[in-house]
């Protein structure tokens, strides 16, 4: 079978080119323009086949300290659904029974089943030669529409990091979180359990550890449903996307895969400022601050410390993954004009691209309606407590204080906000997708009116989904209202009270 860029003849590469430089998302997925311009020109093509056969190490670094490993091996050759089904029809008499309905999930069939899991294997295992089914090597495209072949986790170097105790230490990583989590949480329990006048100061910090929990809890989400039989569940199909296989998918489509990871600066960014944040808060609570620090107070930094950096590395792997869609898509559209007027091809190719860009999309939809929402919620609060203190006895005696606390709580604020907007792209994904239907558009001609007309209804179809700005808007007025109406009648002390300052009683909320 042909890979996709040998099928393009030279009279089709010219205009093949034409469309990755007006079409390549403005470069946006590299950050570069020129690696666009040379996607798939001879150059481009000769350096692949000289690129290193092992895959940087800093992938599987980044998935091990995320506690992301957890099935024994992560490539995985599986035949397309069709192909699937055919199996099971000729193993089961030309008819499917209600015993392979618990497998019939083209999701399930991609990521989760193993060699152990009897049902799969022996319909996957049928004559179906590898060359003979073009729709099977779609699965293994790269970033230049070549098909993979004789790839192991041995050939990417992914077995060193990926071992039969690689899922005990994904589960002592995960425990670790929790830990960090739960120490997190006594501690804001003891503080403000039973004290009505600081339940503004309990909503502030809470959202301040919401942010540091959503990884730890997407990711047993994931662990859940693979371990406890949970894959059909459509409500848990976006956890999918924290599963190694998932992530493999997405490495195969970043265009320097072998020459180093994607993003340095950005990766950069993403372990630079948590880290620069938490020595902030320890210089504020150990040097500059009036009172003695407690113990929790110490014993808080290396949690935190622990807690952003993970949520960092995390932030990247979104950061990836959207490179990969975005570059996904253009290996997408290059196969739909190649196979012009051949409906079925292209349907079940754009069909397969969109499955695993939906769950990524609904990932992020729920990621980005948690972050948006507990940061209004805190720059509400801080807000409205900058607004009441500024000018009294309390902020005078202690300014220096408060000018430090003010601004290490606007730096976590603007890190979640916009590490994760830079990560997913905005918002949510739509502008990736609209770029995409915007893509095929272009590539459309009146010479195949009905061809094209029929694959931009599917590709409405199959990418209909809610928008995650109405739960991102819903959420985030829900904080402005709190944060505004629980103002009045709080201890909004951070310092603790002077003896100086009897006129009032309050003192600074904290989201950090």
């Amino acid at each position: 079978m042909e890979s996709l860029l040998d099928a393009v003849g030279p009279q089709n590469t010219e205009q093949l080119n034409c469309l990755v430089s007006v079409n390549s998302y403005n470069g946006t997925w590299t950050g570069h323009g020129r690696e666009s311009h040379q996607l798939y020109s001879g150059k481009a093509r000769q350096k692949d086949t000289k690129a290193r056969s092992k895959w940087p190490s800093a992938f599987w670094f980044l998935m091990k300290i995320l506690g992301i490993f957890h099935q024994p091996s992560i490539v995985r050759r599986r035949k397309c659904f069709q192909c699937y089904i055919k199996g099971i029809k000729q193993e089961s008499h030309e008819s499917v029974t209600t015993e392979d309905y618990t497998v019939l999930s083209p999701l399930s069939l991609a990521y989760d089943f193993d060699d152990s899991q009897q049902v799969f294997e022996e319909a996957s295992s049928n004559s179906f030669e590898d060359d003979e089914c073009e729709l099977c090597n779609i699965s293994r495209w790269d970033y230049l529409g070549h098909n993979i072949h004789h790839i192991s986790d041995d050939t990417i170097g992914a077995s060193p990091w990926n071992h039969r105790g690689s899922k005990y230490i994904s589960f002592v990583i995960l425990l670790i979180l929790i830990v960090c989590l739960s120490q997190e949480i006594y501690f804001l329990w003891h503080d403000t359990w039973g004290k009505p006048d600081k339940l503004l100061h309990a909503l502030s910090y809470g959202g301040y550890i919401g942010c540091l929990s959503v990884y730890p809890v997407m990711c047993i989400c994931s662990k859940l449903r693979y371990c406890g039989d949970l894959q059909h569940m459509s409500s848990l199909t976006w956890a999918i996307v924290l599963n190694e296989r998932f992530i493999f998918r997405r490495l195969q489509f970043l265009v320097n895969v072998g020459e180093g990871i994607p993003g340095k600066c950005f990766l950069f960014v993403c372990l630079i400022w948590p880290s620069l944040n938490v020595c902030y808060r320890g210089i504020i609570s150990h040097i500059l601050a009036s009172y003695k620090p407690k113990l929790q107070d110490t014993i808080t930094i290396p949690a935190t410390e622990l807690l952003l950096v993970t949520w960092g590395c995390f932030t990247y792997l979104l950061y990836i993954m959207r490179l990969s869609f975005q570059h996904q898509f253009e290996v997408v559209v290059f196969y739909v004009i190649n196979r012009e007027g051949q409906l079925d091809k292209c349907r079940h190719c754009i069909s397969s691209t969109t499955m695993d860009f939906n769950c990524f999309r609904k990932f992020t939809q729920f990621y980005m309606a948690i972050i948006i929402s507990l940061n209004v919620l805190g720059a509400t609060t801080i807000t409205s407590t900058q607004y009441r203190l500024t000018g009294t006895c309390y902020y005078e005696h202690h300014f220096v204080e408060q000018l430090n606390l003010y601004i290490l709580i606007w730096s976590t604020i603007l890190m979640f906000v916009s590490l994760s907007m830079i990560a997913i792209g905005g918002l949510d994904l739509n502008s990736t997708w609209r770029r995409f239907k915007l893509s095929i558009i272009q590539a459309s001609n009146s010479a195949n009116y009905k061809f094209w007309q029929t694959l931009l209804k599917h590709i409405t179809r199959v990418g209909d989904i809610d928008s995650t700005v109405s739960y991102t808007v819903i959420f985030s007025v829900i904080g402005l209202y709190t944060g505004l109406r629980l103002e009045e009648n709080q201890d909004l002390s951070y310092y603790g009270s002077n003896d100086n300052c009897t006129d009032w009683n309050i003192t600074t909320s904290s989201f950090v």
